[in-house]
């Protein structure tokens, strides 16, 4: 990506290590989301106009620039094209993802700590 977005980027990534991702605990569908925002091609070009001075105005600047292809998207979260807008939407809004292909702390983390799902019936592996 360009030294512009990383630049503009920053102060987001800076409050990521204040966020937690509670908007998207339990959401299957949003985690996968996050696991496959960087596994696919993501661009993003410069917004018309000058960066807004709002913290919010200017995230949602930074998205119109971004370009990646929602099939793609879905095929990757293993999600149907509106479960996947659905999913995106809201990890966008919780500031989980970024323009530049890339997820938040906060992100990982939820992906980390998601529940590995077992067979109904089966107990959980002991460990060794």
């Amino acid at each position: 990506m360009t030294k512009q977005l990383d630049t503009l980027l920053d102060p987001y990534r800076d409050a990521a290590a204040n966020r937690d991702a509670a908007a998207i605990t339990g959401d299957e569908g949003a985690i996968k989301i996050c696991s496959a925002w960087n596994k696919i091609p993501v661009q993003w070009k410069k917004a018309a106009g000058k960066a807004p001075a709002n913290v919010t105005a200017c995230w949602l600047w930074l998205w119109e620039g971004c370009s990646y292809d929602l099939k793609k998207l879905a095929a990757a979260a293993q999600l149907s094209e509106r479960k996947t807008l659905k999913a995106l939407r809201a990890c966008v809004i919780a500031r989980l993802l970024y323009p530049d292909g890339t997820i938040s702390t906060a992100a990982e983390h939820a992906i980390d700590t998601r529940p590995t799902k077992r067979a109904p019936g089966r107990p959980p592996k002991e460990k060794t």
